[in-house]
């Protein structure tokens, strides 16, 4: 139990997050759920997508049942399911002018491909 206090809640208060890293109703709910038999680390790969031919390092894996931001599933069976539920966060609350800047982007780059 300790160990799961110090990757969730532990965590989220010393960032300065009053209300994440619990399951308690008004709290703020991120979820994984795993498939220990399918977890698996795949090795990180270098995505030059970003402006100014800028990379991203992409670290995928396998054995993600479900995963919850904000109460909506993103990832069911290791596939995205198109929900982007969840915000930026600095500080101790969202930064919700940088959330719309990522989301425009994200959005941009979906309707390149």
């Amino acid at each position: 139990m300790r160990g799961a206090r110090r990757k969730s809640s532990l965590t989220a208060f010393c960032a300065g997050f009053q209300d994440h890293g619990t399951i308690r109703e008004g709290s703020v709910a991120d979820i994984i759920v795993y498939d220990y038999e399918k977890l698996d680390y795949h090795f990180p790969e270098f995505w030059r997508d970003l402006p100014g031919d800028e990379y991203r390092v992409i670290s995928a894996g396998t054995g993600y049942r479900s995963v919850l931001v904000n109460g909506q599933v993103t990832i069911e069976d290791d596939k995205e399911t198109g929900n982007h539920s969840g915000q930026l966060l600095r500080g101790g609350k969202a930064d919700s002018v940088r959330m719309q800047s990522a989301r425009s982007g994200v959005q941009a780059l979906e309707a390149a491909e």
